[in-house]
């Protein structure tokens, strides 16, 4: 429990997103995220609430949603089966442990 909460703090959100982000672009053969890190600057710092600023904000971030959707996804898969798997592993030892001895 510790440990997901660990997981959970703010320095570590952004830089599993950006890794798994990066890993999505890759696998789809996309430009990677951290090649296009000067235009998503530049278009966040000019961000306003005007709709030509939202539009360019979401111009310059819509190549990257797949990647997103796909890194993120796979990452969450991957964390979830090691989460089951240690899970599993620590419900079947304390069961083990509480089961009588037949001596």
């Amino acid at each position: 429990m510790l440990l997901g909460t660990w997981v959970n703090l703010p320095w570590f959100v952004p830089l599993y997103y950006a890794g798994v982000t990066e890993g999505g672009a890759r696998l789809l053969g996309y430009a990677p995220p951290s090649q296009m890190a000067d235009h998503v600057g530049q278009a966040v710092r000019q961000a306003s609430l005007s709709i030509e600023a939202i539009t360019q904000v979401v111009t310059v971030l819509r190549p990257m949603f797949w990647p997103f959707f796909t890194g993120s996804f796979l990452g969450a898969l991957f964390l979830g089966v090691i989460a089951y798997w240690v899970t599993v592993t620590a419900l079947r030892a304390r069961r083990a442990a509480a089961a009588p001895s037949c001596s």
